[in-house]
């Protein structure tokens, strides 16, 4: 983890916002890209300096990728994976009272080479997500897109 990041992490590691998720199961979609693995590793920081128990549950395309991104958490109790393609439907079997949806297309090439299949990944992948929550009757849901998703 870089310095800046590192001090950022420091600053929202104390952050009473989070207290407020204290024993709350997260599924984070995308959870090895940026967004989502800053939020969760927010989130388990949070926990090591405050024992809140956020749990948060990843949802991955690569287990590797994941082990690589969340290196420093191997082992930790209040994180776990689940390998899933956000274009089937989603059966997960743990308690999830929120859902962030950060998962998105991010190759810049795809968006050119395959415009179509890139917004029906988006489509699919949000409507099973949708779908998940009422499943789950969660709490809440966040859906966060960049804007290169939509092009110019």
């Amino acid at each position: 983890m870089n310095q800046i990041i590192r001090e950022d992490m420091k600053r929202i590691a104390e952050d009473p916002f989070f207290q407020e998720l204290s024993g709350s199961s997260i599924l984070i979609t995308g959870a090895t890209g940026l967004i989502g693995s800053l939020t969760a590793k927010a989130c388990l920081k949070y926990n090591e300096n405050h024992d809140t128990k956020i749990t948060v549950i990843g949802l991955i395309r690569n287990v590797k990728k994941a082990e690589e991104v969340f290196a420093e958490f191997r082992g930790n109790p209040q994180l776990c994976f689940v390998e899933r393609d956000l274009t089937e439907p989603l059966h997960i079997q743990e308690d999830i009272d929120y859902i962030l949806h950060t998962a998105s297309v991010t190759t810049s090439k795809l968006f050119v080479d395959q415009p179509v299949e890139t917004i029906e990944t988006s489509y699919r992948g949000t409507k099973h997500v949708l779908e998940l929550a009422k499943e789950k009757q969660c709490k809440g849901m966040v859906y966060l897109s960049s804007m290169e998703m939509y092009g110019r």
